[in-house]
C-alpha cells in the first residue's frame, strides 16, 4: 500500500495516476524534502518491485511527459522495457539516461549489462570503462581518497 495523508492506494488499483500527480502537485510545498517527481519515482519503484511492470511503466511515462529529461525515469523505464522483451527500446532509454547523467555509474552498469545480454560485446566493452570511471569519481566526491588503490585495492592490483 502507498500511504499519503491518510489516503491509501492499493498497488493493484492504477486508475489514479493523473489524480495522484495533481494531488501531489497541489500539496507540494517548496520546503518539501521530496519533489513531486521524486514521489512519483518512489511510487513507480514500488510497482516495479511488486512486479507490476505496466503500472510502473505508466508512472515513468507520466513523469517523462512532464519532464523528458528525467534520467531516473528513463533508466527505470529502460529496465522495464528490457524485462518485457524490448531490448532495443531499453538500450535507447538507458543510453539517453547516461547522456543526461554521465556521472551515474548505475546507469552505465545497466547499459553494459543489457548490451552484454544482447551479445553487443563491442558496445558493452566501450561503456564498461566509463561506468568504472564514474564509480571512481563518485567515491572521490564523497571525501574518499582519490587513490584507486585505496578505494578498490584488489581491482587496481589487477590493472596496474
Amino acid at each position: 500500500m502507498i500511504y499519503n495523508n491518510n489516503l491509501d492506494f492499493s498497488l493493484v488499483d492504477f486508475n489514479f495516476v493523473d489524480y495522484l500527480y495533481k494531488f501531489l502537485k497541489a500539496q507540494h510545498k517548496t520546503n518539501s524534502p521530496l519533489t513531486v517527481q521524486g514521489q512519483l519515482l518512489t511510487i513507480g519503484a514500488k510497482y516495479q518491485k511488486a512486479g507490476q511492470m505496466q503500472q510502473a511503466k505508466k508512472i515513468y511515462n507520466k513523469i517523462l511527459q512532464f519532464d523528458p529529461t528525467c534520467a531516473p525515469a528513463r533508466h527505470r523505464l529502460g529496465i522495464i522495457l528490457f524485462l518485457t522483451g524490448d531490448p532495443i527500446g531499453a538500450i535507447k532509454l538507458i543510453d539517453s539516461a547516461v547522456v543526461l547523467q554521465p556521472d551515474n555509474a548505475i546507469f552505465y552498469m545497466s547499459l553494459v549489462k543489457v548490451l552484454q545480454l544482447q551479445s553487443r560485446w563491442e558496445e558493452a566493452n566501450a561503456a564498461l570503462p566509463m561506468g568504472i570511471m564514474s564509480l571512481l569519481n563518485i567515491t572521490a566526491d564523497h571525501g574518499e581518497s582519490n587513490s584507486c588503490a585505496h578505494s578498490f585495492p584488489h581491482f587496481c592490483n589487477t590493472i596496474t
